[in-house]
């Protein structure tokens, strides 16, 4: 089963994992998109993302080659947004 497989056939997966949040960020005006794409060059087409994207927080915990590709991504599509990461240290959050 492939992961666009699971997502369409497990929306409690996808409700759980990617749309839910800890009630510190509930008054955060953030917006989460989810696509199921075998194509990237189709997020490619949308027409001006700067419309669309202020910026992109990443995870503490990313996977360093994620991080790159997104930052890599972000930054083609996108040149007004900025990509900042989360870090977390003696229980005060962070965005860098």
């Amino acid at each position: 089963m492939t992961l666009v497989n699971l997502f369409q056939k497990d929306d409690d997966f996808v409700k759980y994992n990617y749309f839910e949040k800890l009630d510190d960020w509930n008054n955060e005006q953030e917006f989460r998109i989810l696509a199921y794409i075998d194509d990237p060059e189709y997020i490619m087409s949308i027409d001006d993302f700067n419309t669309y994207i202020e910026g992109v927080v990443i995870g503490e915990k990313i996977d360093p080659a994620y991080e790159k590709v997104i930052r890599k991504l972000i930054s083609e599509i996108c040149k007004e947004c900025s990509v900042k990461k989360i870090t977390f240290e003696n229980y005060i959050c962070r965005i860098i």
